[in-house]
């Protein structure tokens, strides 16, 4: 995920309930069932529900369809929980479950199997299901688990690593279990395994895809609108993955409520979802200098020309290699993004200690001086120096790190010149 979330969550969920569409624009959501229903924040029960019905329901007709789609709330330490939704069909319910664990497909996936309990009346099957999952403990993020229901009965189970190959454990042949594999969050999204990115890469075309990069690195005021909130979210979701290793630090809201709209006018960046029946009153609002990508028609409008002002030579080879991608066959899609960042953008290898133990820092200055003229005023603008921070925390700190990040600096052939990037990148007294 590229958004930064808990380290170490307490419970694998906070919380599950179910909520009635409203008649009216005037009125709340009601929740009709809860879990655990000890569950005492009374804030978050009158809020909760509203970021289940984020469109217009006078206009919006009645679908056959089930939409799975998120939101994501930011708490007091600026880490982000997502409500994972099941909107049913003919929208008249919602069932969501609240997580800081960013496991969509998981999720959604448990979700189809609630609605299936209740479809059949089976509370009593959804009560145990929901306590065992609710009691179990948190698999450790970054770590492959397996969770798979046996008989109601809820098991984790840590895969067996074997040389480089990592096995899964067998399950008992006698039981015919779901299996709900908790996400490698250290992992590059691939299609079509990722919902998120697949959507995206079929909805949103090569240029779309680059303005919208672009812009996100330019920070702007960025919304995107679709009729089928289960599309707009993965593309908001997928939009903010591309980024990686940085992570998008404005305002986030992958589906804007109807009482949220005034959001649209916040004076400072943002990346929001908003649905179809939403814009008309999106657009009666005073918006200066949006970015707006109406997903249903491919289309983006924009003031800017952030595309433009990206280095010509990494727009052309992203074009180049993004063209060659296909939905069935995407897993380069965002290895592409990253090696953009990682060969043009933050070529910052991690440096070695410094002789006599000082600390490493890195020096703004030095690292552009070193680039050529066409990519130094963009290199200024694309620093960010609290992703620096925290990379030079961890390595004077003794921690180090090999997520992908490094891995495909090292594969795009960075390593042999690390001793010289550590000159680059350290300037004395810890600038």
């Amino acid at each position: 995920s590229s958004l930064p979330t808990r380290e170490n969550p307490q419970k694998t969920f906070d919380l599950f309930f179910e909520a009635a569409c409203p008649k009216s624009a005037e009125d709340d959501p009601q929740v009709l069932r809860q879990f655990p229903e000890e569950f005492d924040d009374q804030e978050s029960i009158q809020m909760l529900p509203k970021f289940c019905f984020p469109f217009d329901v006078a206009r919006v007709k009645e679908s056959s369809m089930v939409q799975n789609f998120t939101f994501a709330l930011t708490d007091l330490e600026g880490n982000q929980r997502f409500g994972f939704c099941r909107l049913a069909g003919g929208f008249q319910t919602c069932l969501c479950i609240l997580s800081y664990l960013p496991w969509f497909e998981v999720f959604y996936k448990i979700l189809n199997n609630i609605a299936d309990h209740l479809a059949k009346g089976q509370l009593h099957e959804l009560s145990e299901l929901l306590s065992t999952l609710y009691c179990h403990p948190v698999p450790q993020l970054n770590s492959p688990v397996n969770l798979e229901f046996y008989n109601l009965q809820l098991f984790a189970r840590c895969r067996l690593v074997v040389g480089a190959v990592l096995m899964p454990p067998s399950p008992p042949t006698s039981l015919q279990p779901s299996s709900f594999i908790a996400p490698d969050l250290g992992s590059l999204p691939t299609i079509p395994e990722n919902r998120n990115l697949t959507e995206f890469v079929v909805a949103v075309d090569v240029p779309n895809m680059l303005q919208l990069y672009g812009s996100m690195l330019y920070e702007r005021r960025i919304l995107l609108t679709s009729s089928k909130l289960s599309t707009l979210t993965a593309c908001v979701q997928a939009s903010s993955a591309m980024l990686y290793p940085l992570h998008w630090q404005h305002i986030y809201i992958p589906t804007l409520p109807p009482h949220l709209l005034d959001y649209c006018c916040a004076p400072m960046p943002y990346l929001i979802g908003v649905h179809s029946s939403l814009m008309e009153r999106v657009r009666s609002k005073a918006l200066e200098d949006v970015v707006i990508l109406n997903i249903d028609t491919n289309t983006l409008e924009s003031p800017f020309q952030d595309l433009e002002n990206l280095p010509s030579d990494v727009v052309s080879l992203l074009k180049l290699q993004l063209k060659k991608q296909s939905a069935t066959t995407g897993d380069g899609v965002a290895p592409l993004f990253i090696r953009c960042i990682t060969g043009e953008v933050l070529s910052l290898s991690a440096p070695r200690v410094k002789p006599g133990g000082q600390p490493i820092s890195f020096c703004q200055e030095s690292f552009l001086n070193h680039k050529s003229s066409t990519m130094r005023e963009f290199l200024h603008n694309a620093v960010h120096q609290q992703f620096i921070d925290e990379r030079l925390e961890k390595l004077n700190a003794g921690v180090g790190f090999s997520d992908v990040f490094e891995q495909e600096i090292t594969n795009s052939g960075m390593a042999a010149g690390k001793e010289g990037a550590a000159t680059d990148c350290t300037c004395p007294g810890g600038q």
